[in-house]
């Protein structure tokens, strides 16, 4: 079923000079992507972490990084819940594939993680990923207006 131009609607040019935004009707792609990232982040994941996992001498020690991984993987996944709420309203092109991008880092980092995979290269991605996604949120303006509403 094809879409004509002057069905989708989109936002004046004089309210968002120069930024592409996404259409109503590709806001749902952008939350496939997301699913799709996911899914695929966590199946390639856990493929290249099987195996791999790294020896700790203190079973104690590689039991604490496993909960910091569990709850690392807790708030990635509410961080996509999060971007996934963005989605649903009007977004950049640009700000959507970011949040995309940042969710799905999140998401393969914690189970590198919980898997004890390569823990500090992993943990320094995760911060990297959620200081990133963090600071995209507070650069997106549209957000204030849809948590103010």
């Amino acid at each position: 079923m094809a879409i004509s131009r002057d069905e989708i609607p989109l936002v004046p040019l004089e309210q968002s000079p120069a930024v592409v935004r996404v259409p109503i009707s590709l806001m749902t792609s952008a939350r496939v992507c997301l699913l799709v990232g996911m899914a695929l982040a966590a199946a390639l994941t856990s493929m290249v972490a099987v195996g791999a996992a790294d020896d700790f001498a203190d079973p104690e020690l590689a039991n604490l990084l496993r909960f910091m991984g569990v709850v690392k993987l807790g708030l990635s996944l509410l961080v996509a819940a999060g971007v996934w709420w963005r989605l649903g309203a009007e977004v950049d092109v640009a700000q959507a594939a970011a949040y995309v991008a940042g969710a799905t880092l999140l998401l393969s980092t914690a189970l590198l993680i919980v898997m004890l995979v390569r823990v500090p290269q992993a943990a320094a991605a995760y911060h990297g990923a959620a200081f990133a996604t963090l600071a995209l949120a507070f650069q997106d303006r549209d957000l204030v207006n849809l948590l103010v509403r």
